[in-house]
């Protein structure tokens, strides 16, 4: 059987609006805010804006391993995570650079991910 080496892609991701900042992780790398509706992170970021504000996004993207890239799973960004606390040194000495990307978009607190609040 033969083995086929692959490579992690994932990205640190740091959110900011005017009085709040987050940082998170999450496969692949995102270059819109489409990218981002699947993070339970973001989500909570977003829960607490209370008026309408532009966040900014600023995303590390890495590559852990050699070969055939593969977005993270879930739960290869936990294990990442717990690199990181172990190791805060983790994604400098242990993986490799796969660009940044910057980006913001508008955000209303009547909304959640595109969505009016209670519908």
């Amino acid at each position: 059987m033969e083995v086929i080496p692959i490579a992690i892609l994932f990205s640190q991701v740091k959110v900011q609006s005017a009085d709040q900042s987050e940082t998170f992780l999450i496969s692949g790398i995102p270059k819109e805010y489409e990218d981002l509706t699947e993070s339970v992170q973001l989500e909570w970021f977003l829960q607490d804006i209370d008026s309408d504000e532009t966040v900014q996004v600023h995303a590390d993207a890495y590559l852990y391993g050699e070969g055939e890239v593969v977005n993270a799973t879930h739960a290869e960004l936990c294990y990442f995570l717990d690199r990181i606390r172990l190791n805060p040194n983790f994604l400098e000495s242990r993986c490799q650079s796969a660009g940044s990307n910057d980006f913001s978009f508008d955000w209303s607190p009547g909304e959640l991910f595109g969505q009016q609040l209670g519908s």
